[in-house]
Protein backbone atom coordinates (compact mmCIF):
# COMPACT_ATOMS: atom_id res chain seq x y z
CA UNK A 1 0.00 0.00 0.00
CA UNK A 2 0.88 3.41 -0.70
CA UNK A 3 1.90 5.94 2.11
CA UNK A 4 0.35 9.31 2.17
CA UNK A 5 2.44 11.84 0.99
CA UNK A 6 2.44 15.53 3.07
CA UNK A 7 4.42 18.29 2.87
CA UNK A 8 6.21 20.23 5.77
CA UNK A 9 6.25 23.57 6.65
CA UNK A 10 9.94 23.33 8.51
CA UNK A 11 12.49 21.20 7.34
CA UNK A 12 15.10 21.08 10.10
CA UNK A 13 15.12 18.12 12.51
CA UNK A 14 17.47 19.11 15.68
CA UNK A 15 15.68 16.69 18.01
CA UNK A 16 14.71 12.79 17.27
CA UNK A 17 12.09 10.67 20.15
CA UNK A 18 12.93 7.50 20.11
CA UNK A 19 10.40 5.42 21.63
CA UNK A 20 11.46 2.26 23.10
CA UNK A 21 14.43 1.93 25.15
CA UNK A 22 15.45 -1.78 23.97
CA UNK A 23 18.60 -2.74 22.06
CA UNK A 24 17.66 -1.07 18.76
CA UNK A 25 16.02 1.92 19.90
CA UNK A 26 19.16 2.20 21.90
CA UNK A 27 21.49 1.77 19.13
CA UNK A 28 19.24 4.31 16.87
CA UNK A 29 19.92 6.93 19.26
CA UNK A 30 23.68 6.82 19.08
CA UNK A 31 23.43 7.29 15.61
CA UNK A 32 21.16 10.24 16.20
CA UNK A 33 23.03 11.40 18.98
CA UNK A 34 26.51 11.61 17.47
CA UNK A 35 25.25 13.21 14.50
CA UNK A 36 24.75 16.09 16.78
CA UNK A 37 20.97 15.87 17.48
CA UNK A 38 19.39 15.93 20.77
CA UNK A 39 17.78 12.68 21.09
CA UNK A 40 14.72 11.58 23.92
CA UNK A 41 15.05 8.32 24.23
CA UNK A 42 11.68 7.07 25.81
CA UNK A 43 10.92 3.75 28.05
CA UNK A 44 8.56 2.70 30.55
CA UNK A 45 11.51 0.98 32.84
CA UNK A 46 12.25 3.91 35.71
CA UNK A 47 15.66 1.94 36.16
CA UNK A 48 16.75 1.96 32.40
CA UNK A 49 15.94 5.23 31.77
CA UNK A 50 17.41 6.18 35.22
CA UNK A 51 20.97 4.47 34.10
CA UNK A 52 20.91 6.22 30.88
CA UNK A 53 20.88 9.36 32.47
CA UNK A 54 23.11 9.17 34.84
CA UNK A 55 26.00 6.71 33.26
CA UNK A 56 24.93 6.88 29.69
CA UNK A 57 24.68 3.70 29.12
CA UNK A 58 22.03 0.71 28.84
CA UNK A 59 23.68 -2.19 30.21
CA UNK A 60 20.37 -4.48 29.89
CA UNK A 61 20.22 -4.09 26.38
CA UNK A 62 23.75 -2.84 24.51
CA UNK A 63 26.15 -3.90 27.54
CA UNK A 64 29.56 -2.27 27.52
CA UNK A 65 28.38 0.79 24.80
CA UNK A 66 28.76 4.45 26.17
CA UNK A 67 25.94 6.12 24.85
CA UNK A 68 26.63 10.37 23.44
CA UNK A 69 25.72 12.67 25.80
CA UNK A 70 23.27 13.89 23.14
CA UNK A 71 20.69 11.17 24.24
CA UNK A 72 18.61 11.52 27.57
CA UNK A 73 16.52 9.11 28.63
CA UNK A 74 12.49 10.27 29.47
CA UNK A 75 9.61 7.98 30.59
CA UNK A 76 7.32 11.05 29.37
CA UNK A 77 5.35 10.82 26.17
CA UNK A 78 4.80 14.52 26.05
CA UNK A 79 8.78 15.10 25.51
CA UNK A 80 8.27 12.72 22.47
CA UNK A 81 5.70 14.51 20.88
CA UNK A 82 7.67 17.79 20.77
CA UNK A 83 9.70 16.31 17.93
CA UNK A 84 9.72 16.53 14.70
CA UNK A 85 11.17 13.28 13.87
CA UNK A 86 9.65 10.66 16.33
CA UNK A 87 10.29 6.66 15.90
CA UNK A 88 8.74 4.19 16.68
CA UNK A 89 10.80 1.30 18.14
CA UNK A 90 8.44 -0.23 21.11
CA UNK A 91 7.39 -4.26 20.02
CA UNK A 92 4.61 -4.82 17.88
CA UNK A 93 2.10 -5.60 20.52
CA UNK A 94 2.98 -2.14 22.73
CA UNK A 95 2.57 0.10 18.97
CA UNK A 96 -1.08 0.63 19.43
CA UNK A 97 -1.19 1.81 23.36
CA UNK A 98 2.11 3.72 22.78
CA UNK A 99 0.96 5.13 19.68
CA UNK A 100 -2.44 6.16 21.11
CA UNK A 101 -0.97 7.86 23.81
CA UNK A 102 1.75 9.37 22.29
CA UNK A 103 -1.14 11.57 19.93
CA UNK A 104 -2.84 12.22 23.59
CA UNK A 105 0.30 13.64 24.30
CA UNK A 106 -0.10 16.76 21.90
CA UNK A 107 1.87 15.26 18.72
CA UNK A 108 2.09 17.99 16.39
CA UNK A 109 0.74 17.18 12.78
CA UNK A 110 3.83 18.03 11.22
CA UNK A 111 5.87 15.09 13.19
CA UNK A 112 7.45 12.11 11.42
CA UNK A 113 6.72 9.24 12.60
CA UNK A 114 8.46 6.86 11.86
CA UNK A 115 8.26 2.55 12.33
CA UNK A 116 11.19 1.00 12.88
CA UNK A 117 9.21 -1.89 14.45
CA UNK A 118 9.27 -5.38 13.50
CA UNK A 119 6.19 -7.30 13.33
CA UNK A 120 2.50 -6.96 12.40
CA UNK A 121 0.19 -5.16 14.93
CA UNK A 122 -1.48 -8.63 17.05
CA UNK A 123 -5.27 -6.93 17.24
CA UNK A 124 -5.58 -5.97 13.62
CA UNK A 125 -2.84 -8.18 11.85
CA UNK A 126 -1.48 -4.20 10.08
CA UNK A 127 2.16 -3.35 9.64
CA UNK A 128 3.50 -0.92 11.70
CA UNK A 129 3.20 2.22 8.90
CA UNK A 130 -0.56 0.81 8.55
CA UNK A 131 -1.15 1.13 12.21
CA UNK A 132 0.49 4.56 12.37
CA UNK A 133 -1.72 5.91 9.69
CA UNK A 134 -4.59 4.43 11.70
CA UNK A 135 -3.60 6.16 14.69
CA UNK A 136 -2.18 9.38 13.38
CA UNK A 137 -4.02 10.18 10.01
CA UNK A 138 -2.72 13.40 9.56
CA UNK A 139 1.18 12.56 10.45
CA UNK A 140 3.80 11.93 7.47
CA UNK A 141 4.44 8.42 7.81
CA UNK A 142 8.15 6.94 7.00
CA UNK A 143 9.31 2.88 7.48
CA UNK A 144 12.78 1.67 8.15
CA UNK A 145 13.83 -1.50 7.05
CA UNK A 146 17.09 -3.27 7.62
CA UNK A 147 19.24 -6.07 7.52
CA UNK A 148 21.35 -5.00 10.58
CA UNK A 149 21.45 -5.91 14.01
CA UNK A 150 21.66 -3.51 17.05
CA UNK A 151 25.05 -3.97 18.38
CA UNK A 152 26.52 -3.70 15.15
CA UNK A 153 25.04 -0.58 15.21
CA UNK A 154 25.86 0.20 18.51
CA UNK A 155 29.46 -0.53 18.02
CA UNK A 156 29.76 1.97 15.00
CA UNK A 157 30.10 -0.96 12.40
CA UNK A 158 29.18 0.20 8.87
CA UNK A 159 25.92 -0.95 8.06
CA UNK A 160 22.86 0.22 5.47
CA UNK A 161 19.70 -0.01 5.74
CA UNK A 162 16.31 1.56 3.53
CA UNK A 163 14.10 4.16 4.38
CA UNK A 164 10.92 4.05 2.82
CA UNK A 165 8.24 7.21 2.56
CA UNK A 166 5.62 8.48 0.37
CA UNK A 167 6.91 11.69 0.23
CA UNK A 168 10.68 12.03 -1.33
CA UNK A 169 11.41 15.33 -0.11
CA UNK A 170 10.35 14.00 3.93
CA UNK A 171 12.40 10.36 3.31
CA UNK A 172 15.69 12.84 2.44
CA UNK A 173 15.35 14.64 4.95
CA UNK A 174 15.41 11.51 7.30
CA UNK A 175 17.90 9.99 5.41
CA UNK A 176 20.23 12.99 6.04
CA UNK A 177 19.55 12.58 9.97
CA UNK A 178 20.42 8.92 9.24
CA UNK A 179 24.25 9.29 7.52
CA UNK A 180 27.17 9.98 9.64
Amino acid sequence: PRLPSHRMSNPAIEKVAVLGAGSWGTALSIVFGERGLAVALYGTNPATIQEINTSQTNSRYLPGITLPPAVRGTLDLAEAAKCPLILLVVPSRAAREVLTQLREAGLSREAIVMSCTKGLEPSAGLLMHELIGEILPGNPVAALSRPTHAEEVAARQATAAVIGCADEAIGARIQEVFTL
